[in-house]
């Protein structure tokens, strides 16, 4: 029952494009930032600042599998062995098993059986028993690396034909001055570590639900996954903080767009739908209404065109991946809800938990645009949010998301890995052209 509730209230707003209501910045002077209990603080003495949400495709949460040895439907191997140096090897190979050796040991025996899908002479199946995460079913039995999952379709319970995904590791980066958080970043990336990230961590679910092409691609509308990188897409999406309102009922949300550095004619930015739709010009970038979407245009990925219609952007949502559409669901490192994210029975205070949650991870987050200033201004009945001013008012913070692809949509659309280095390696910019391309215009509106 409780996750029938979730899905009711998830559903209507996230299928389609969210209706967003009345942007703050018509009431708030972005060139200045004034609390009750604090001094008005001018445009000119606000520093600016710089954090880095990098939402990865490293696992937090394992699916843990069942394996059961069978002659129908197996899909995997055992491997209980593996080689080794004449230093570490245990094991040799006697007729049609492993037996200790002294002598002419090749092997050594593994501390836990390690599964390999195989094409042929497979003698497992495993079924998921754990599961962090639950999305709609993405038409693989299961995809897996190096025995590690990545998808698991579940062939019993609750959950039944539905697909279990892990929980995912996102590391934060922090800067004095624009650029310098993407720059400790992707100076991490090159090196292979990530040794400049903070100690905080956040954890998220990745994955879409509710159409027959969930989890399938990161373009395609409604229970599209969130875009990354790739084909074009700005390598970081800018986060702001957002009134929404699904079918009337309000929410405030940390939301990822595309960010203002990347207007132009192949990526632009529009306000409103259909016949009403505008381009919003660089000059106006802070004082847009609506969100900001990716517009309609035909996606090569090898030999096939995938067509996508107009997105809507993500936020960071409470629900589990069934209950979302491209959105990015805030988890504990297990896969749990957050500070009861879905147990309030007011709809705004599912998400009030949710940005709680990040703000005590990423405290920097209330000094970006949209939460500076913030003041609910649902009707009075409904009991209204009181959330934490920033500790420095005289410091405002850009935020970035950067989003990795994830495996087993790789593996679905056919991109192999060296196919993917190969496009990130044409597309990638050099730091200094990201910094430059991103600093803020000396127009004073921050």
């Amino acid at each position: 029952m409780e996750e029938e509730e979730e899905m009711a209230n998830a559903m209507p707003g996230q299928e389609a494009a969210t209706a967003f209501g009345q942007d703050r910045g018509n009431s708030i002077d972005y060139n200045s930032f004034v609390y009750d209990d604090q001094e008005e603080v001018s445009a000119e003495e606000v520093v600016v600042k710089e954090v880095v949400i990098w939402i990865t495709d490293e696992i937090a949460k394992e699916i843990e599998i069942d394996w059961q040895a069978t002659s129908q439907g197996a899909t995997h191997i055992k491997i209980e062995y593996e080689l080794a140096s004449p230093e570490e090897a245990t094991h040799k190979l006697q007729g049609d098993s492993y037996v200790p050796a002294t002598e002419g040991a090749t092997h050594k025996k593994l501390d836990k059986p390690r599964y390999e899908s195989a094409t042929e002479g497979a003698t497992h199946k495993g079924t998921a028993k754990m599961q962090p995460d639950v999305g709609y079913y993405n038409e693989i039995e299961g995809y897996d690396e190096d025995g590690t999952f990545y998808a698991k379709k579940n062939s019993s319970g609750a959950n039944k034909d539905k697909t279990t995904f892990p929980i995912y590791k996102a590391y934060i980066y922090k800067g004095d001055g624009v650029g310098k958080a993407r720059e400790k970043l992707e100076e991490d990336i090159a090196n292979n570590n990530k040794d400049q990230a903070e100690s905080e961590y956040l954890y998220f679910a990745r994955h879409s639900g509710g159409a027959p092409d969930a989890n399938k691609t990161y373009f395609q509308t409604g229970s599209c996954l969130s875009p990354t990188g790739r084909h074009g897409q700005p390598d970081y999406y800018q986060l702001m903080f957002r009134e929404g309102r699904n079918n009337g009922k309000v929410s405030y949300r940390y939301r990822m767009v595309i960010p203002e550095v990347d207007y132009s004619s192949n990526l632009p930015r529009t306000t409103g739908s259909g016949d009403n739709a505008e381009d919003i010009s660089e000059a106006n970038e802070y004082k847009h209404g609506d969100m900001i979407f990716l517009t309609q245009r035909d996606i090569e990925v090898g030999e096939n065109t995938i067509p996508t219609d107009q997105r809507n952007a993500s936020s960071f949502d409470p629900w589990k991946s069934k209950d979302m559409r491209g959105c990015h669901g805030v988890k504990t490192e297990n896969g749990g809800y957050v500070n009861n994210a879905t147990g309030y029975s007011v709809y705004k205070n599912k998400y009030h938990a949710v940005n709680t949650w990040v703000e005590e991870k990423v405290p920097e987050l209330k000094g970006i645009y949209g939460r500076r200033g913030f003041s609910d201004n649902t009707d009075s009945s409904d009991a209204r949010i009181k959330m934490e001013e920033p500790t420095d008012i005289e410091v405002e913070y850009k935020a970035w998301v950067k989003v990795d692809p994830l495996p087993d949509v790789d593996h679905i659309l056919g991109i192999s890995e060296e196919a993917a280095q190969g496009e990130s390696a044409e597309e990638e910019l050099p730091v200094d052209e990201i910094i430059e391309r991103t600093a803020i215009p000396d127009n004073g509106q921050n």
